[in-house]
């Protein structure tokens, strides 16, 4: 089950991480990847209900998420929460993760 408090703590944690720390960033993101990774409908069904900005910091581990589901049904999912979502800036992440199949 999908523990979203701790989704919410690592992103809320990872947003103070200097930018030029790329081993922290890397760990929360590793992170972050793992709580996501359990079940891909929880996970777009969480992504579906993120405001742009929190989406946006999700965006960046769509490739991971990606390579780890290896699924199709997850990539039409990420397309379902861009369409939930038209302002949000992630549809190049969404093209890399495409690309991770």
């Amino acid at each position: 089950m999908l523990n979203t408090t701790k989704v919410f703590e690592l992103l809320d944690a990872k947003a103070k991480v200097d930018v030029n720390d790329d081993i922290t960033t890397q760990e929360y993101w590793d992170a972050l990847t793992d709580e996501l990774s359990g079940d891909e409908y929880e996970t777009i069904k969480f992504l579906k209900g993120l405001d742009n900005d929190k989406l946006e910091q999700v965006s960046e581990i769509f490739s991971d998420l990606s390579q780890r589901f290896k699924s199709q049904t997850f990539i039409s999912g990420l397309n379902d929460v861009f369409d939930s979502h038209p302002t949000a800036d992630i549809g190049q992440e969404i093209k890399w993760a495409e690309e991770e199949l």
